[in-house]
């Protein structure tokens, strides 16, 4: 990773690992190595590389990248409108709608439980599953007294035989 970032830096100079090399006081092997990820340079040489290709050693390490992709997850974090709380939420909501006609939430909760693993979030994941047992139990419950009620209330009965 770090590799393909000196790579990245030096082709954008337009220069060879040779020119690197003679410039560096160094072999064109060790730019090879150090652009695949198989040494690292040393202090001085970070330095000087920072000057050549005319940025911070910050930039050189690669400490900016990583800040600015922290920055932008923190951002959609702080926010709470990622994609999969979204997902997570209409999820939720349609398990807990569909356990009012049970059938219905049934099968809801079956594909829903399926769905969730598309949701990256650990958190949501886990709650969107617990959400849609929960569902299921209950529409499975529905269901039971609602085929009890239609078909079997009535059928039994109690004779005194004495």
């Amino acid at each position: 990773m770090y590799g393909k970032h000196l790579k990245e830096l030096r082709e954008t100079k337009k220069l060879s690992q040779d020119q690197v090399a003679q410039e560096l006081n160094v072999s064109r092997q060790a730019i090879s190595k150090w652009e695949n990820d198989k040494t690292f340079p040393d202090i001085d040489n970070l330095i000087r590389l920072s000057r050549l290709y005319g940025v911070t050693l910050d930039e050189l390490v690669g400490v900016e990248r990583e800040k600015e992709e922290t920055t932008e997850k923190d951002k959609e974090e702080k926010n709470g409108c990622s994609n999969q709380s979204i997902l997570g939420w209409v999820m939720i909501a349609v398990a807990v709608c569909s356990c009012w006609i049970s059938p219905v939430g049934i099968v809801a909760s079956l594909i829903i439980l399926y769905k969730s693993r598309e949701i990256n979030s650990k958190k949501w994941r886990w709650l969107v599953r617990a959400v849609a047992l929960t569902t299921m139990a209950v529409s499975i419950h529905g269901s039971y007294i609602i085929l009890t009620a239609m078909y079997w209330e009535g059928q039994g009965s109690v004779e005194y035989l004495g």
